[in-house]
C-alpha cells in the first residue's frame, strides 16, 4: 500500500512540474460573473465544483435557511438539517456516517484542538455549541473520510463553516428569551468604504440549570451544574487590492463559564454537582488571497490561535493552556481545459501545558496535491494524495480516488475508494493524571474507505442523497 501511495503521489507531482504547461487560472467554468454558489461545492475538493459533480455526500445550508430558523448555536443548524449531534455535558460535536471524527473547518481552515475531549468516546473535536451563528454565510457538510485533502481527523467526514464579508452598510440588535431563564443578544454591524469592508459580530448566551421529571415519582427536578454563560466577539476586515486579490483580517474571542454534570447517578443526583468550565479563546488570522477574478480563492494564511481553560468539579482542579501558530497555502492551476490541479502546503506548532503532567510541543508539516479530469459523456475522475509529517509519530501518506457521472443537472452517482489517519492525541501520548494515562509508543490509526452514493433532486424541495460505505481499520 505504502509503494502504491507513493507512485500515486509521484505522477500527481509529475503533472504538476510537466514542462511548457501554462499554469493559468480556471476561467472558464467559475468565472465571478457565471458563479452561483447555491450551485457549487468548496469542501470537498478545496475549489468550487458544481455539486452534481461532486463524488460525495454532500449538504448545503446557506444563510437564508439559516435566518429562518434563528438558531442560537450551530449544533441547532445542524440538528434542524437531519445531521446526527451528539450533547454531552461537555458539549456537542457532529457524526457523519456514525463517526463522531469529523473535522470542523471555518472558511477551509480547522479550528479544533487535538487535546480537548468533547464526546464520549474520547475522540477530539469542537464544541459546536461554543462557535458564533451570526456571521455564517453557509455550512457544507461533506459526509466520508477526507485525509488525502485534510489530514488527521477527517475520518467520519468534514463540516465547513464559511463566514460572511459585508454587503452593505447596517447594524442590527435582537434579543431571545425561553425556559431556564435562557437569554440570547446579539449585535451584528457591516459596512463598506472604498475597497475595505468589515464584519462584526458580538453575541451573549447564558441559561439557569435546566429541569428534568424523575420517572419515579413524576415530580420536576433541577439538574445541577448545567448552566453556561457565554460571551462571542468576531471580527472580519477585507480589503480589494484589486479586482484578483485581497486581504482578509480576522479576530475571534470567546470566554465562557459552562456547568458540566457528568452523569445523572440517581434521580436530582449527578457525578459532579458542583462541576463546571471556565475557558477563554482568541484567534487571530491574517490571509493574502489571489485569484479571484477566475473565482478561484488562492491563499496563503497565517495564524495564531489560544485557549485556556479551568475544569472545576468535586475532586480536582484541571488548568490547561494551548498555543497554536501556523502558515497554510492553497493553489490552483489549469493544465488542460479538461484538468485542474489542487496543491497546497501546511505547517503548525502546537504547545500544551496541563499544570499537572504536560509542558509538551510538537510541530507537524504537509502538502497535498489533487488532480481532477471531467471526461466525456459528463464523468468526473479525481485522485488525490497528502503526505503528514507529525514530530512526534512521524510521517504518513492519505490517498483518494473517486469517478462520478453526472447524469443530470439533478442527479448524480459516485464511487470513491481512500484512506484514513488518526494521530494519537497529546493526552494519549503522555498525560499522567488520574484521568489519564498516556502511551508515548502509541502510532496513528488508519484505515481503508469505500464509498458507494447517489444524489438527486426528485422535486423541487425534495432531495433524496443515499450511500453506503465500507470502512476498514488497518
Amino acid at each position: 500500500m505504502k509503494k502504491h501511495n507513493k507512485s500515486l503521489l509521484c505522477s500527481l507531482l509529475g503533472s504538476a512540474l510537466l514542462p511548457g504547461i501554462p499554469q493559468t487560472t480556471l476561467a472558464d467554468e467559475t468565472a465571478a460573473n457565471e458563479f452561483n454558489f447555491d450551485e457549487y461545492v468548496i469542501t470537498a475538493n478545496r475549489i468550487p465544483v458544481k455539486k452534481s459533480e461532486v463524488a460525495a455526500n454532500v449538504t448545503v445550508i446557506n444563510r437564508e435557511e439559516i435566518e429562518k430558523t434563528n438558531p442560537t448555536s450551530v449544533s441547532e443548524i445542524l440538528k434542524k438539517e437531519n445531521v446526527n449531534v451528539e450533547s454531552t455535558s461537555f458539549g456537542s460535536v457532529a457524526k457523519l456516517n456514525g463517526d463522531d471524527r469529523v473535522l470542523v473547518l471555518v472558511d477551509g481552515h480547522r479550528i479544533g484542538w487535538d487535546y480537548l475531549i468533547i464526546s464520549e468516546n474520547s475522540h477530539t473535536s469542537v464544541n459546536l455549541d461554543q462557535l458564533p451563528v451570526k456571521n455564517i454565510e453557509r455550512i457544507e457538510i461533506i459526509k466520508g473520510a477526507a485525509s488525502s485533502l485534510y489530514g488527521s481527523d477527517a475520518v467520519g467526514g468534514v463540516i465547513n463553516i464559511i463566514t460572511r464579508k459585508a454587503d452593505t452598510s447596517s447594524t442590527s440588535v435582537s434579543s431571545e428569551f425561553g425556559s431556564w431563564n435562557f437569554q440570547h443578544y446579539s449585535l451584528v454591524t457591516q459596512g463598506k468604504q472604498g475597497n475595505i469592508s468589515y464584519f462584526i459580530t458580538a453575541e451573549k448566551k447564558k441559561q439557569d440549570n435546566n429541569d428534568y421529571k424523575d420517572p419515579e415519582t413524576g415530580t420536576t427536578k433541577e439538574l445541577p451544574a448545567t448552566h453556561f454563560d457565554q460571551q462571542l466577539v468576531n471580527v472580519r476586515v477585507d480589503k480589494a487590492l484589486n479586482t484578483d486579490s485581497s486581504l482578509s483580517f480576522e479576530f475571534g474571542h470567546m470566554d465562557a463559564t459552562t456547568g458540566f454534570s457528568s452523569a445523572l447517578t440517581s434521580p436530582g443526583v449527578v457525578t459532579y454537582p458542583n462541576g463546571y468550565i471556565d475557558s477563554a479563546d482568541n484567534n487571530v488570522a491574517l490571509s493574502y488571497h489571489w485569484g479571484q477574478a477566475a473565482g478561484l480563492d488562492n491563499s496563503i494564511r497565517v495564524y495564531h490561535n489560544t485557549t485556556e481553560g479551568t475544569d472545576y468539579n468535586a475532586f480536582l482542579n484541571y488548568t490547561y493552556e494551548l498555543a497554536a501558530t501556523g502558515l497554510d497555502w492553497q493553489q490552483s492551476w489549469k493544465l488542460a481545459n479538461n484538468q485542474t490541479l489542487v496543491g497546497g502546503a501546511e505547517w503548525k506548532e502546537s504547545s500544551l501545558n496541563d499544570k499537572a503532567s504536560m509542558d509538551r510541543s510538537y510541530s507537524t508539516s504537509a502538502f497535498y496535491l489533487e488532480n481532477r479530469w471531467q471526461l466525456p459523456k459528463n464523468w468526473t475522475l479525481t485522485a488525490g494524495s497528502r503526505y503528514d509529517d507529525h514530530s512526534i509519530v512521524g510521517g504518513h501518506t492519505s490517498s483518494r480516488l473517486s469517478l462520478n457521472r453526472q447524469v443530470n443537472e439533478k442527479t448524480n452517482v459516485y464511487a470513491s475508494v481512500g484512506q484514513y489517519v488518526r494521530n494519537p492525541q497529546l493526552a494519549e501520548l503522555f498525560s499522567n493524571t488520574i484521568y489519564w494515562k498516556g502511551n508515548p509508543n502509541l502510532k496513528p490509526e488508519t484505515g481503508n474507505t469505500v464509498t458507494l452514493g447517489i444524489n438527486t433532486e426528485l422535486e423541487k424541495n425534495t432531495k433524496l442523497q443515499a450511500s453506503i460505505f465500507r470502512l476498514v481499520v488497518k
